[in-house]
């Protein structure tokens, strides 16, 4: 009886360790997908017929998660601030470029770099 209770304990709290890792995991997807639209609203703004196709979409949320993962888990170390600032920057920069660089055509890096500048310019 008393493993009985052990195994059901240790069961209801993978249960619920589980269902918290599935809900951050969600929270980041929403975030990437977030990004996702940004890029993409930046783009049509400029350019309506370069818009992002869904493979782009695929591959940017992908990108983003894993920047996202990579961020979370770099925060969990116990690094002073001023390096965790920098790691982080660099991890946003990595997957800035390989959005840039790998997944954007031509056509629409020019157009989300405007964006980016109309955008700097209102300010």
């Amino acid at each position: 009886m008393k493993i009985l209770k052990i195994v059901f304990a240790a069961a209801a709290f993978m249960l619920i360790a589980g269902t918290g890792f599935a809900q951050q995991d969600a929270k980041l997807k929403e975030k990437a997908m977030e990004k996702v639209n940004e890029i993409n609203t930046e783009i049509v703004s400029v350019n309506p017929k370069a818009a992002l196709t869904e493979e782009q979409k695929t591959q940017i949320v992908e990108v983003e998660l894993q920047k996202l993962k990579d961020i979370r888990d770099l925060k969990k170390q116990a690094l002073p601030e001023e390096e965790t600032k920098e790691k982080q920057k660099a991890i946003n920069q990595a997957a800035g470029q390989k959005i840039s660089k790998d997944i954007l055509t031509p056509d629409q890096r020019k157009a989300r770099k405007e964006a980016k500048e109309a955008a700097k310019s209102k300010e």
